[in-house]
């Protein structure tokens, strides 16, 4: 018998991709704040002004790139679950199956 909530089911695997969407969300801030506490931080008494242009020129570049990793990560799973639902439309209810980059889910 299997279970709508087990490990290897479907509904599982779609929840987990649902999830990225705000895990990118999360790391977009947590970048924002990183960022800004870079940016500010001799003028917050953190740090001398030498030592912010030091860290603005070694961790900009590596937060920026990991952001837009996964933001572009978050857009591709994103539109294929458009495309997931769309085609589920147009198939009897419970048959639809959608695979795109060898990634198989149900779509109902």
């Amino acid at each position: 018998m299997t279970h709508a909530n087990s490990s290897g089911s479907p509904d599982v695997k779609l929840g987990l991709v649902s999830r990225l969407g705000a895990f990118a969300l999360i790391v977009a801030i947590v970048a924002l704040i990183a960022v800004a506490v870079i940016m500010f931080g001799a003028k917050l008494g953190l740090w001398e002004p030498l030592q912010g242009f030091v860290l603005y020129r070694t961790y900009f570049n590596p937060i920026a790139y990991t952001v837009t990793a996964l933001a572009l990560v978050a857009l591709v799973v994103h539109l294929i679950r458009r495309d997931c639902q769309r085609q589920s439309k147009r198939e009897p209810k419970g048959s639809a199956k959608c695979c795109h980059f060898g990634v198989c889910m149900n779509a109902a």
